[in-house]
């Protein structure tokens, strides 16, 4: 029996954004569960289409700018936040306010007041002299306000978080999204979301029971299967209802996987006509092969990890996986071997 692993995804927010709802910024780390770094994880904010790949530190980025891929100071001063530097602009001079205060408004220090001059500036945050926690950045330009969340002891990062004052005013904008967090061997984790900006909880990833594939909970769930116009072997549009949880590959096999088995297996085989435009590499999708090609594969990677093989047949003519045929095929689904799914 396989030894159930764990992969924990940790997402800090390193600050958050507040009244500033088109902006999406969410990090984090990925793990297992000897605290090892995870890449080539994929997390995925569902509705929001953001995307990232873990590196070899394990660390992903999802980041979305409604104002492109910058984060701009624009005339009228709105700040940035960038490491632990607050950033603005001036369009004429005035006078400035700067302080940093704990979350019950108390004020802990004044970085700056008095009048300044037209022109950009930056003041250190001095968020290393105190404890960590969450504390507030207040920032007055003549009669505009900001206001911003900050971390104390986790690394900053570049971002702008203009927020209306006064501090009771300061409100998350709810959203309804869902992140997915893939990673192959592992089952996937789905968690439901409320704002793009925020600490979530720790997400802990386990490993599937069958490797590189994930239990669907398709039993007495229902479609809609066939269509009113078409071919006729598609009429009618009728209820169909699953009688069992069935396992999928997440991904789709790979030129690598296909070709060291069915080299393996057959010693005519030859790759397919992989074409450099289509894209050529052994972590990349099989394709150029044909439907008997497929379940020839299947039965293969059946017999190597010790299922029954669904596919039967009389003979295999040509080159088995390229481009072969396959005479008198019969298809047997009460067995446990790999196959392609149907309709």
């Amino acid at each position: 029996m396989k030894k159930t692993t764990m992969l924990t995804i940790s997402l800090t927010l390193l600050c958050l954004v507040y009244g500033y709802s088109g902006n999406i910024n969410l990090k984090g780390r990925v793990v297992d569960e000897n605290d090892i770094a995870q890449n080539l994880a994929v997390v995925t904010l569902l509705k929001a289409g953001v995307s990232d790949t873990t590196n070899d530190n394990g660390e992903f980025h999802l980041q979305q700018l409604t104002t492109g891929n910058h984060l701009p100071v624009n005339s009228f001063g709105q700040p940035e936040i960038i490491g632990g530097t607050v950033s603005f602009s001036l369009p004429v001079a005035q006078q400035v306010s700067l302080v940093l205060l704990d979350m019950n408004g108390r004020v802990l220090k004044n970085i700056h007041q008095g009048v300044m001059q037209k022109g950009c500036h930056d003041f250190a945050i001095p968020l290393s002299d105190y404890a960590s926690g969450i504390y507030l950045v207040k920032l007055q330009m003549g009669t505009k306000s900001y206001i911003s969340k900050v971390y104390s002891g986790l690394s900053q990062t570049n971002y702008r978080y203009p927020v209306s004052d006064p501090p009771s005013l300061l409100k998350v904008s709810v959203v309804n999204d869902t992140i997915i967090i893939t990673k192959n061997g592992y089952d996937d984790k789905i968690v439901e979301v409320s704002a793009y900006v925020g600490g979530l909880p720790e997400i802990t990833l386990t490993r599937g029971s069958i490797e590189g594939m994930v239990l669907i909970p398709a039993k007495d769930k229902s479609f809609q299967m066939g269509s009113e116009e078409g071919d006729a072997t598609e009429m009618p549009v009728h209820t169909v209802t699953f009688t069992r949880n069935f396992w999928m590959d997440k991904t789709e096999v790979t030129q690598g996987e296909y070709s060291k088995l069915m080299k393996e297996t057959y010693s005519k085989y030859f790759d397919p006509d992989w074409k450099t435009e289509f894209g050529i590499g052994p972590d990349l999708p099989v394709y150029e092969v044909n439907w008997y090609d497929a379940v020839t594969y299947c039965n293969v990677l059946s017999k190597q990890d010790g299922f029954d093989t669904v596919y039967s047949y009389k003979e295999l003519i040509r080159v088995p996986g390229n481009d072969g045929i396959i005479q008198g095929l019969v298809a047997d689904f009460s067995k446990n071997g790999y196959r392609l799914p149907t309709e």
